[in-house]
């Protein structure tokens, strides 16, 4: 027993799709706004931070060989921190005020004092440069570090703002040889920059220990690579929130506007389809129940819609008057089915009573046994068989099988062997009797229909048997410890299909034990599932397997032998055979 689904209301569904899809739609609005937002904000912020950071290169390199200075504050920025005044070498910074082109050879041939008083001097200068450069900006800090591998986030300058709410905007920010927490692998793009020793600004979102700035890094080389870095960042989180709240504003508005819009949709589309459809079912229901097909189409013209659903209801209509027309007519035709059935039924027993039926056939004769049979491929056969004693010596046998199947089949059998039996009981020769039979079914023959007839006349006294063959099938015949072989004579033409056709007798003799077997092509040809037909070789085999059995038992195995062949494939024609044993 299957299970009923449940049943899920069409608004229902209609109403989620709806929110689905316009859920879809805010959200992909929302994230194209923020990321076309995002991106306008830092493509200014791009533009403002090249300009910043060339500013503060000027300022935190300033002598064409800095790459000396920030080797040599890297390395002695625990002397620097610690000079003071009085252990500066004056001399020397007069000397170098005075030279500030010096070149580094130049500074290392110096003395580790002289160095070291230059050093801290130049430092003095572009950290207080640093530190008026910050203030002048709007920026949250500006720094300058070590990018290397080896020594990353090694601080040389480092300038921020701590916005106290009690105290004014304090510089802060780590001093000379501290470590900012910058990780390479934080910035695969500053990584990038540095490998390929690329001069180039580089910018990148907030990620790492950098979360909430956005930062631009100017990259400083030395000896050819990308050492040193100055940075400018801006507070990222200021923008962010600003942003994030009038889209969370939009994003309710948009859903307030989603939910009035579905609203509108689904009370149209319960007005114009659901409420409809709702009509329409409940018309088919009625339907099933009371079977009134005017009262639904009563129903059906209350549905108003003038779309796809009010043509559904037309149609539905149409189909309720025409369901009624079509039971009435199958009515009718299953009434005039079963009184053709009740008629072709009774034109069955006519038929079947016509031919001979009761067995034995001739008690009071025991010179011969004779049987036959016909299983009709329809309802009514066109073949026939007969058999009736001329004279008390005289035994006439006949096996027909008329053109077509079904009711005219079964008409022109009854005709045919009415019109055989007449003549054949004057006791004129077989060739006479199908010569007249065919001059008068011709002459009546307006629908060009034909017989084939095989004619035999046994002398009971001796054994002979005269015959005469209308384009039947060949007899078969079995002498006295013999087997059963075909009897090859001379066919002539069916009768029926050709004026003054010409027939000739012949002649052969049953000894005491000897057979005659004749039969419809219905036999031979009958056929199995691959197509393939009985034959006449395989009827031989059938006969010779019972032999020395009685007529009846002879044609039960044939029978039975070609039900086996055919193995289930539907019976095309007649099944008539006729045999008899002196």
């Amino acid at each position: 027993m299957k299970t009923k689904k449940p049943k899920r209301k069409l608004l229902v569904q209609t109403a989620i799709i709806v929110l689905i899809l316009f859920m879809a739609a805010i959200m992909i609005n929302t994230y194209i706004i923020y990321n076309g937002v995002v991106d306008v904000f830092l493509s200014a912020k791009n533009d403002m931070l090249t300009e910043e950071l060339n500013r503060a290169k000027q300022s935190m390199a300033p002598h064409k060989n800095y790459e000396w200075f920030f080797d040599y504050w890297e390395k002695h920025y625990k002397e620097i921190a610690s000079i003071n005044d009085k252990s500066l070498n004056k001399a020397a910074i007069m000397s170098f005020v005075n030279n500030p082109d010096m070149s580094s050879k130049e500074l290392n041939a110096l003395s580790e004092k002289s160095k070291l008083s230059i050093a801290y001097s130049m430092y003095s200068m572009v950290n207080l440069s640093g530190s008026v450069e910050k203030n002048k900006n709007d920026y949250d800090r500006l720094f300058c570090i070590d990018v290397s591998e080896e020594n990353a986030g090694f601080v040389f300058f480092d300038y921020q703002i701590n916005n106290d709410k009690d105290k004014k905007s304090i510089p802060t920010g780590k001093k000379l040889g501290e470590k900012i927490d910058f990780k390479l692998s934080d910035h695969p793009e500053i990584k990038k920059a540095i490998e390929s020793a690329s001069k180039d600004i580089v910018f990148a979102r907030p990620s790492g220990s950098f979360r909430n700035q956005y930062f631009g890094i100017l990259p400083l080389t030395s000896d050819g690579k990308v050492k040193y870095a100055i940075g400018i960042t801006y507070d990222w989180s200021k923008f962010n929130k600003g942003l994030q709240s009038r889209l969370t504003l939009m994003v309710a508005l948009e859903i307030g506007g989603l939910l009035l819009i579905s609203t509108v949709l689904l009370l149209f589309l319960y007005k114009s389809a659901i409420r409809p459809l709702t009509m329409v079912k409940n018309g088919v229901k009625e339907y099933m129940r009371d079977k009134d097909s005017e009262k639904v189409s009563e129903r059906m013209t209350e549905v108003k819609s003038k779309n796809e659903v009010g043509a559904l209801a037309e149609d539905f209509s149409a189909l309720a008057l025409e369901i009624d027309r079509y039971t009435e007519e199958n009515l009718r035709l299953t009434g005039e089915k079963e009184r053709m059935a009740a008629e072709l039924d009774m034109a069955k027993n006519i038929q079947a009573s016509q031919l001979p039926s009761t067995y034995p056939a001739f008690p009071d004769r025991d010179e011969f046994d004779i049987y036959a049979s016909m299983t009709p491929a329809k309802e009514v056969g066109g073949d026939f068989y007969d058999f009736f004693l001329i004279d008390d010596d005289h035994l006439a046998m006949v096996i027909a099988d008329v053109t077509g199947k079904g009711v005219p089949a079964a008409l022109f059998m009854m005709m045919s062997k009415i019109i055989i039996n007449n003549y054949a009981m004057m006791g004129i020769p077989p060739h006479e009797v199908l010569e007249r039979a065919n001059e008068t079914i011709f002459r009546n023959n307006k629908q060009k229909m034909f017989v084939t007839v095989w004619l035999g006349i046994l002398e009971i006294s001796t054994g002979k048997i005269t015959a005469a063959n209308a384009g039947h099938e060949y007899p078969v015949i079995k002498q006295p410890d013999g087997d059963f072989e075909l009897f090859k004579e001379k066919h002539g033409l069916m009768v029926g299909i050709i004026k003054n056709a010409k027939y000739e007798d012949y002649e052969f003799t049953l000894k005491k034990g000897g057979a005659l077997m004749v039969y419809t092509d219905g036999v031979v040809e009958a056929m199995n599932s691959d197509r393939e037909m009985f034959r006449k070789e395989r009827l031989l085999e059938a006969l010779n397997r019972r032999k020395d059995s009685s007529p009846k038992e002879l044609l039960e195995s044939v029978h039975k032998s070609v039900n086996e062949f055919a193995d289930g494939a539907p019976q095309f024609d007649d099944l008539t055979m006729l045999a008899i044993k002196m």
